[in-house]
Order: C-alpha cells, then structure tokens, then sequence
C-alpha cells in the first residue's frame, strides 16, 4: 500500500474555500484505479488542510495524480501562505 499526504498551508480566512476545493478534487478522483480511499483533515495543532489518500500502490498514485491536479487552476494562490508539502509513504 500508498499513502500520500498534501499539506495545505491555509490562511484562515481561506479555510472553507479550501476546503471546498479539496472535495471537488476528492470527487473527481473517485473511481481512480488503485485508490482505497481519500479524506480531507484538519491538523489540529496548526490548522493546516491536508489531502490524505491510501493507494494499492505508487504507480496507481502516480496514474491518479493526473486526476488530483485536473482542478488545478481552479485554485487561488491567495488560499494558502506557503507552498503545499508532500509527504509520501510505502506501508511494509
């Protein structure tokens, strides 16, 4: 198994755009081969949004990313106060 996990660094007064954003690109992923499931979360400690999503495995993320990045530009920079940061893991 894959897990990914998108750090979104959003301003608090994005918040709720955000994360509007990140359920249409959850939608739009849905049905991608290999994907187990992809939640949107809440760092508690910061506020930060992450995208969090399991996969059979990292060749079927990396097919998937074409689907994550599809709503790309429907996003505003202004949403976020840094760049995102990805973290990837391989489950053993």
């Amino acid at each position: 198994m894959f897990v990914a996990i998108a750090i979104h660094h959003v301003t608090p007064e994005h918040t709720d755009d955000m994360l509007a954003f990140m359920r249409r690109v959850i939608e739009r992923t849905a049905g991608s081969p290999g994907l187990i499931d992809f939640e949107a979360c809440r760092d508690v400690a910061s506020g930060a949004l992450a995208g969090y999503s399991r996969w059979d495995s990292q060749a079927a993320f990396e097919a998937g990313l074409e689907a994550i990045t599809s709503l790309r530009d429907e996003r505003e920079p202004k949403w976020t106060s840094k760049p995102d940061e990805l973290i990837t893991l391989e489950v053993l």
